[in-house]
């Protein structure tokens, strides 16, 4: 899987008044619905007050940071943007004398893999973003570098850690108090494992923290369902084919067949079969499932039964046969005839294998 890739970055700052803003890349840049935005506020005398989880943001955890010597913290969210964000402003409550530096930036679709703080607080102009691990191959790093400038009146430039390219370098511009400040920088990475720290240089010494995010992409190939989800398709064939239902998961498909698929149910999930017993398939359970069977043996076959299906069998033995059911289908297999020695849900080593007879409806 490729890694992310940066797309856009925004910057503003702020100092007096009770709010704070920054308009997102727009589609003009290149951002669109699906890609993660990273957003990072250097902030000084006290914390935003609005609430950004309600807005879609997830803080990253380790912030907001702890105070510095001069009451300066780092607060970094995430977020994958919605078609309404593209172009949005996004805005803060703030205290009427805070200093605010804040970053966007954005890349393809991603999630977080692994992130950490430094939380250094020393005064000096060489601030460390830290190591993050585990990590995949194919990642891209986000490196955060500053927040508080040392001395008031002052403000700073920055120069990126050599193996990373700089996207935001933002500084409030107060003349009476100490600036916040930020740098934000990418690299992309292909190997696995600690990443190993990034440096940045600032032009004026700061009161210093880091923090490092690694990104991985999205796999649009495959559907993970949280509790309570959807996956819905319609007029679709899978071959092969696997659903992972995940607690009060519903996967809906219409109509669909599925042909030789692995039925994996999690968490109170039920698979209820009518006298069904299958040999040489995979059926994996886990906790608080049903699995019931009655008076059918089926062997070497492969039943695989797309959303509402239904596989009713009464004392019937599948020899070598495969039903492949469509939505909202039917099989029915009544009794075959000469059948010595075998016994309704009992199949053992001196039973004939007798032939299917059945009568199937397809939806």
């Amino acid at each position: 899987m490729a890694a992310p890739t940066y797309v856009a970055a925004t910057s503003a700052s702020s100092l007096g008044g009770t709010t704070a803003a920054i308009t997102l890349p727009d589609a003009g840049a290149g951002a669109q619905a699906g890609h993660l935005a990273v957003l990072a506020m250097a902030i000084s005398a006290g914390l935003p007050t609005n609430d950004m989880a309600a807005a879609g943001w997830a803080a990253l955890p380790g912030t907001p940071t702890v105070d510095t010597a001069s009451s300066g913290n780092f607060l970094v969210w995430t977020k994958t943007l919605a078609s309404g964000d593209v172009g949005a402003s996004v805005s803060f409550t703030i205290d009427s004398s805070s200093r605010v530096a804040i970053g966007c930036v954005v890349v393809t679709s991603a999630t977080v893999v692994a992130s950490a703080v430094d939380e250094t607080n020393s005064n000096g102009t060489v601030v460390t973003a830290p190591s993050v691990a585990p990590v995949p191959t194919s990642t891209l790093l986000v490196a955060i570098h500053g927040v508080i400038l040392n001395v008031i009146n002052t403000t700073a430039t920055w120069t990126a850690d050599a193996a990373t390219t700089e996207r935001v370098d933002v500084c409030s511009t107060s003349t009476t108090q100490r600036n916040t400040t930020m740098l934000i920088a990418t690299q992309e990475l292909t190997a696995a494992g600690p990443t190993g720290t990034r440096v940045a240089t600032a032009s004026a010494t700061v009161q210093r923290q880091g923090v490092s995010l690694a990104l991985a992409g999205l796999n649009l190939a495959a559907a993970a369902l949280a509790a309570s989800s959807t996956l819905t398709a319609t007029a679709v064939r899978v071959v092969p084919a696997a659903a992972g239902l995940v607690s009060a998961t519903t996967a809906t498909a219409a109509p669909v067949v599925t042909r030789y698929a692995a039925a994996a149910l999690v968490g109170s999930s039920t698979l209820t079969a009518a006298g069904a017993r299958q040999q040489e398939a995979a059926a994996h359970l886990s906790a608080s499932f049903t699995l019931g069977g009655t008076g059918t043996a089926t062997m070497r076959a492969a039943a695989a039964l797309a959303a509402s299906s239904v596989l009713t069998a009464t004392a019937a033995l599948n020899h070598f046969a495969a039903a492949d059911l469509s939505a909202g289908s039917v099989l029915t297999a009544a009794v075959p005839e000469h059948l010595p020695q075998y016994r309704p849900g009992v199949h053992t080593a001196s039973s004939s294998r007798p032939s299917l007879t059945a009568t199937t409806s397809r939806g």
